[in-house]
């Protein structure tokens, strides 16, 4: 089985993330040029100041530096002046020093820091299972083992009832080394699907209930306009799109492909999802989309600045996304498209064969973030606790969410916080509302900037249910997860390179698909089943 193309593109990545190992210390942004970092004197002064709150209610008296691996994102990418940065600095006397990464990078940049054992304080945007196979390593701090010196992150987790998902997500140990980000206060995930509307209706469609649906529809439109660029397109490559449209084929794909082994309730343990009739199927849908025109030709290659130009312009008509999105194009799509009534809109996720949801499986958070381990070892250590405990008070929810009142959002007659500007993107100009930055969600948001529509969606899809538990998690020990080690990596490697070359038609389902399975099968999926399944077990006292 071959797997040039997809091979080389990996490799050309791969030789260019080399040169990434210099990024640490080139790509970094000091926001505050005279502090001295948490090794330095600032470091020294401020351990004694460490023992009682201090006078200004400020997180340190004396200024302090943290460093934080940062995904940058192209949609407001960084900038020296943001206010989110100079606020929080002002009200905690803590510098952050983000080490920017473009989100293109950010997963092979992470892993060759993780490699070279050179990690900053914090690392944003990274799940458990990111680093599962790492923590054998010393390199990560397993932060519950300070959970009473996080008392504002404790109390919110009982009182929106986070434990019993953090619970999960705890190593074999049974200790936590992430901690959530980007929190919400219910359950609702923003990735969704946008449609444009106005299209829906020149054609006399209905919004799709079904992939199938999504299918039908993307025809039409294509008959439609066939000049036009193809129909369903996404953001963030081929990952973004296989996490949200695998759950409707009851696998996992993508972002949320984990370890590659997929839960089944029925049968209490783990299978493999690529090898699953789920996975096949999917990619069965998948490449009828992308062979028949309906799929972006580029949707695993797409910059996200072109995507979006694409959206304003008119030139796209299903769209994986995030909701309130639709504000900016709406914002910019009548005038860019030379249509009047352009009018893109949020809809109920279409569901799958077997009647699964196309929403992904999602905890109360959509972020998460891990922690240097060298940071216990600072003199400021109880600064950078109290710092992380401040990120998720009410205070520092509504700056990272909605900056400053009177500036970036006002206050309406019934107590609710809104955006002065509904148009205006404040990720852009300020910072805020951003996915490494924004510890905990303001609870104003979920409602905020969106349209009455919106508004009875969101609570249309908390009501059915559209997004599910996260899977529960297998906690192996260290000797497990040194044999996992074994299998896992070239695993993932294979199924990730075959899974697009499934959908871009260089390997056939028909042809080609019993050779994947035994090709997984051949490089390590036997044992990791084994390996799994049998801590499934003995996890549960089975």
């Amino acid at each position: 089985m071959k797997l040039r193309k997809v091979s080389q593109r990996s490799l050309m990545l791969l030789l260019a993330l080399m040169l990434g190992i210099s990024m640490f210390a080139g790509c970094k942004k000091n926001t505050d040029g005279d502090s001295a970092s948490t090794t330095g004197e600032s470091a020294e002064a401020s351990s004694e100041s460490e023992e009682a709150p201090t006078d200004s209610g400020m997180v340190s008296d004396v200024p302090v530096t943290f460093t934080m691996f940062y995904q940058e994102n192209s949609t407001y990418p960084y900038l020296e002046d943001w206010m989110i940065m100079e606020e929080i600095k002002k009200r905690t006397n803590v510098t952050l020093d983000l080490q920017l990464v473009p989100s293109s990078d950010f997963r092979d940049s992470r892993t060759i820091a993780i490699g070279a054992g050179e990690i900053p304080d914090i690392v944003a945007q990274t799940f458990d299972d990111e680093i599962s196979t790492y923590l054998n390593t010393g390199l990560f701090l397993p932060i519950s083992d300070y959970f009473d010196k996080l008392p504002v992150f404790t109390n919110l987790a009982d009182r929106l009832g986070y434990n019993a998902d953090l619970e999960n997500l705890k190593d074999a140990d049974g200790k936590l080394y992430v901690l959530p980000a980007y929190c919400n206060d219910e359950k609702f995930n923003a990735h969704g699907w946008l449609i444009r509307m106005d299209i829906l209706e020149e054609l006399g469609l209905e919004q799709p209930k079904t992939m199938e649906d999504v299918y039908e529809l993307c025809k039409a439109y294509k008959n439609a306009y066939p000049d036009k660029p193809a129909p369903m397109t996404n953001r963030f490559f081929e990952d973004n799109i296989l996490f949200k449209v695998a759950p409707a084929f009851n696998t996992a794909a993508g972002w949320g492909i984990g370890n590659t082994f997929f839960y089944d309730k029925e049968q209490d343990n783990f299978i493999f999802a690529p090898a699953s009739e789920g996975y096949k199927q999917m990619l069965v849908w998948f490449n009828k989309m992308f062979s028949e025109g309906l799929l972006d030709q580029e949707f695993a290659t797409l910059d996200s600045t072109v995507y979006e130009n694409r959206a304003m312009d008119g030139d796209q008509f299903i769209m994986v996304d995030w909701i309130g999105n639709e504000i900016r194009y709406n914002r910019d799509g009548p005038t860019n498209s030379g249509n009047p009534n352009f009018n893109i809109q949020p809809i109920m996720p279409p569901k799958g064969p077997w009647g699964h949801w196309s929403g992904a499986r999602v905890p109360m958070w959509d972020q998460s973030m891990c922690f240097s381990s060298k940071v216990k070892d600072y003199d400021t250590f109880d600064t950078f606790l109290k710092f992380i405990d401040w990120m998720y008070t009410d205070e520092a929810a509504e700056l990272t969410t909605f900056g400053l009142e009177g500036e970036t959002f006002e206050v309406l007659p019934d107590g609710r916080k809104e955006y002065i500007d509904l148009t205006h993107n404040y990720s852009t100009s300020h910072g805020i509302l951003n996915n490494c930055l924004t510890f905990r969600k303001d609870p104003d948001y979920l409602y905020s900037n969106k349209t009455d529509y919106t508004m009875g969606l969101i609570k249309d899809m908390v009501k059915e249910g559209v997004f599910s538990p996260i899977l529960p998690k297998i906690k192996l020990t260290e000797e497990e997860r040194e044999t996992e080690s074994l299998y896992y990596g070239p695993v993932r490697d294979y199924v990730r390179a075959a899974t697009l070359q499934f959908i871009l038609g260089e390997l056939s389902i028909e042809n080609d698909w019993d050779e994947f399975v035994a090709q997984c099968n051949s490089i390590g999926v036997p044992e990791l089943d084994e390996l799994y399944n049998n801590r499934w077990k003995l996890q549960n006292n089975k």
